[in-house]
């Protein structure tokens, strides 16, 4: 499972969801009940019609509800929240120390975070955020394991080593031929170690991402800590410096994602 799973509590997917809620609710029950019963007799039928129209009046009226959708929506936060950290157990039982170590310590922030919000209720876009970074950040971490994996198969220190005996054979032989020829599977294979090389620094550019957004949630939490201890009264300006780190942070971990794949179709096409 990648980030794209994990859908942020937005747009179409959160209006269905709010219906849903609201059709389910009690008060929408007992008036569908009686909207079915009150139609099966000609006689009580208008009042199944007015039924009706209370049906649709409450649910007009839960779904503009700010309170309402807010509740949906932490709801669906929470449950988004469950299957990451899920998948980060799933990912951790397989990853390295350092990065299994290092996602450990994000998912340790981010509920951290969360309980700074439970507190003093932050604003629904840091949490949409953070949620979103987090989902960013566990497809880095897969994407790194897949790589290294790839690597650990072709063993660039192998490669090296033919290198370096081709190089040799090249320069010993005394045949003009055999010496091109050598010198042909040397291009191949300093290209083909070029290409190793290029992962290995995808992998290590995944590496220092995940390290920044471990240490910027650090400094977060801190930050957030600080403020709430001051007792400062502009908590609306917190939240919203809190919603705009967290962008930030995001939009870097995706551009990352964007430039890696981006670089690794190039070698693909080369």
């Amino acid at each position: 499972m990648t980030s794209s799973h994990w859908l942020v509590p937005t747009g179409s997917g959160l209006l269905l969801r709010v219906l849903h809620r609201a059709l389910v609710s009690p008060p929408s029950l007992a008036l569908l009940v009686a909207f079915a019963t009150l139609m099966g007799s000609s006689v009580t039928w208008p009042f199944g019609l007015g039924a009706l129209a209370l049906e649709m009046s409450w649910l007009y009226l839960r779904c503009r509800s700010p309170d309402f959708v807010r509740a949906v929506t932490d709801e669906m936060l929470r449950e988004n929240w469950q299957a990451q950290v899920a998948r980060a157990e799933e990912l951790r039982a397989i990853l390295d120390t350092d990065t299994a170590t290092t996602l450990t310590y994000i998912i340790e922030a981010q509920e951290r975070l969360a309980k700074l919000e439970g507190m003093n209720s932050l604003v629904a876009p840091s949490r949409t955020e953070a949620a979103s970074l987090m989902a960013h950040c566990l497809h880095l971490a897969e994407k790194r394991h897949q790589l290294q994996s790839y690597l650990n198969d072709a063993r660039p220190a192998e490669l090296r080593r033919e290198l370096v005996a081709l190089e040799a054979q090249a320069q010993r032989t005394s045949d003009p031929e055999a010496r091109r020829l050598f010198r042909k599977a040397l291009a191949h294979k300093t290209e083909e170690l070029q290409s190793y090389r290029a992962v290995e620094d995808t992998v290590a550019r995944i590496d220092g991402q995940l390290a920044a957004v471990r240490c910027a949630f650090a400094a977060l939490v801190g930050k957030i800590v600080r403020l709430r201890a001051a007792d400062t009264t502009e908590s609306g300006t917190t939240d919203q410096a809190v919603a705009e780190d967290l962008s930030r942070l995001s939009a870097n971990v995706q551009a990352l994602e964007e430039s890696l794949n981006e670089t690794l179709a190039l070698r693909r096409d080369r």
